[in-house]
């Protein structure tokens, strides 16, 4: 791929949610404990209470998160691309004349935030400034020959494309003269701030103190932009929807974080139908779970976020699963009774290479297992019509790695094989992962795994662990190397080398987490 290619496609990414990428990463409070301060927002007291996003950024280069942080990017190309971009859309048309490196870095303090405001209040912002003389020159230059207006003792300076300037309280507030009135207001009527916000403040407050940055999102972009992935989060830790959220991000200089922390919405909690209890994410599944895969998904209580995509019709994958509920009804098999409460407590879904695909569900009736899962093999041989090609099913007993298990050949390509064993139900194309459990090492043994995940809440919604060079290395046998978008992330992944992920919820909050290793 060309450098042009290259950066069109980086831009073409970004431009429809960059800071919807930043929120496909969330965390939990894993910094915590660290001695050093969090880092300054004193820029949220110019910000109006009604804003849509808030982006806070620490400028102190001299300190370990900045290093760090600096540190990854710079050896990831798609990182740094994806910084500029955001830097990009946050200044774009904002800032009018004024340049980033010539007119703002020579006096910018340690402190820069961007505020998106609702209906016409355009973009703002918050700049600390470490040198007012310096500050006033750029502003006075940009400005040129037009007269500054006043503004609660504060002249608004034109800065070119429309965009004023004004610097108060020791912080330079540029954007669309609405925007740095409105930030003069909040300033002069602390309750009107989001500083005054209270969800605001206990999120934010709650992430963790060794970060280079925080995001706040309000409800209303969480429910312009955010709608489906957070419908996921809050179905996998049980709550009815996310009202508010908050991000954290930062490196501490072996992993790169980033932490989403999620304010619950009033409500019953959980989905109706759901039979389990709160599980602990499939965590218990890891001491079992083979020992390198390429993926590894452990959930507790699948069953409540199954039975939301169902309910959900804008989801393609609600509809196929309930394509395959009417499929399985008309010959004999209610999934709605049957099959969804196998995943009422925890469960686990790991892939390996071969490709091998094992699905676990803990704290399983055996005989009851095992009768579902046979009602559901033919439901799968019709799906599937192998005799349309030539091939006739065929089922058999067999034991493997010293368990007893049923296999089902659904093409001639596809052996399903199923087990219930030790409590648990296990189902894989492979019979050898049958009987994996009981190998010497597992998953939660393994170097990578305890980087990423060694440290984690005690009892998780959800737990993921990407061993990146496998996944790449099964997505280059997929033969996904032509497409483009994989070409533009492909190298840098390969670099990370290790991902986890781990979802939790503390009394009204949802914490997220995804850590990637340092390049």
């Amino acid at each position: 791929m060309t450098r042009v290619k290259r950066k069109y496609l980086v831009r073409r990414l970004v431009a429809s949610a960059v800071v919807a990428a930043l929120l496909g990463f969330g965390l939990t409070r894993a910094f915590a404990g660290g001695s050093d301060p969090a880092p300054p927002d004193r820029a949220a007291a110019f910000v109006p209470g009604g804003a849509l996003v808030y982006l806070n950024l620490d400028t102190s280069r001299g300190s370990a998160q900045w290093r760090h942080t600096s540190s990854a990017i710079a050896k990831l190309p798609l990182a740094g691309q994806l910084r500029d971009a955001l830097l990009l859309a946050a200044t774009s048309g904002t800032l009018g004349k004024l340049t980033l490196e010539r007119d703002i870095t020579p006096w910018l303090g340690d402190e820069a935030a961007y505020a998106q405001l609702p209906g016409q209040g355009g973009s703002l912002l918050v700049l600390a400034v470490r040198n007012q003389r310096e500050a006033l020159r750029s502003l006075e230059s940009a400005g040129g020959a037009a007269t500054p207006t006043a503004y609660r003792g504060a002249p608004l300076r034109q800065v070119g494309d429309g965009s004023v300037a004004a610097l108060s309280g020791g912080f330079a507030l540029i954007g669309a003269p609405a925007a740095v009135r409105g930030a003069l207001d909040a300033h002069a009527t602390p309750t009107a701030s989001l500083r005054a916000n209270t969800t605001y403040e206990e999120l934010v407050g709650g992430l963790p103190k060794e970060r280079v940055g925080n995001a706040w999102f309000s409800p209303q972009w969480l429910s312009a932009h955010f709608a489906g992935p957070a419908a996921i989060l809050a179905g996998a830790a049980r709550v009815p929807a996310l009202q508010a959220a908050a991000l954290g991000f930062g490196d501490d200089g072996k992993l790169m974080r980033f932490t989403f922390r999620g304010r619950a919405a009033p409500g019953a909690a959980g989905t109706a139908g759901c039979t389990g209890g709160a599980g602990d994410s499939g965590d218990g599944l890891t001491s079992q779970a083979p020992a390198e895969p390429a993926v590894f998904v452990g959930l507790a209580g699948a069953e409540c976020i199954l039975r939301d995509l169902m309910a959900s019709p804008t989801s393609a994958i609600g509809r196929a699963l309930s394509s395959f509920s009417a499929s399985a009804q008309s010959m004999g098999v209610n999934v709605d009774r049957d099959v969804l409460p196998l995943f009422g407590g925890d469960s686990a879904v790991s892939l390996t290479p071969g490709p091998t695909i094992t699905l676990e569900a803990g704290h399983v009736r055996p005989q009851q297992a095992l009768n579902t899962v046979g009602g559901l093999v033919p439901v799968l041989v019709k799906m599937l019509d192998p005799e349309r090609g030539g091939a006739t099913p065929n089922y058999s007993a067999l034991r493997v790695n010293g368990v007893s298990a049923l296999s089902a050949s659904l093409t001639p390509a596809l052996q399903l094989t199923y087990a219930a064993f030790g409590g648990n139900l296990v189902v894989s194309n492979s019979a050898n992962a049958i009987g994996s459990p009981k190998k010497a090492q597992h998953l939660d043994q393994t170097k990578d795994f305890t980087t990423v995940l060694g440290t984690r809440p005690k009892s998780p919604s959800a737990l993921v662990f990407l061993d990146l060079k496998k996944l790449l290395a099964l997505a280059d046998q997929a033969g996904l190397g032509s497409n483009p978008t994989y070409a533009a992330v492909r190298d840098d992944l390969g670099k990370i080398g290790a991902a986890g992920a781990v979802l939790s919820r503390e009394g009204n909050d949802i914490d997220a987490e995804l850590r990637l290793k340092n390049p």
